[in-house]
């Protein structure tokens, strides 16, 4: 995921990611900790059910989407 969208992901005290957590009914979401230097992206990782992981894919796509 792109580097300037990590914010909107999270969200204010974490509630973007726990309400994307919420809705598609995944086990976890966690975005890497540190990227590679000059790198502009990051890598997502999300833990569910297929179904599940499907739909928070779709949602975080959506989330970027609306940034660019």
């Amino acid at each position: 995921m792109p580097n300037d969208c990590l914010a909107l992901i999270i969200g204010k005290n974490s509630d973007t990611l726990k309400m994307l957590k919420n809705m598609s009914n995944v086990s976890r979401i966690q975005i890497a900790n540190e990227g590679v230097p000059g790198q502009t992206e990051r890598n997502l990782y999300i833990e569910g059910e297929k179904k599940g992981y499907e739909v928070a894919v779709k949602m975080v796509n959506e989330i970027v989407e609306k940034h660019k």
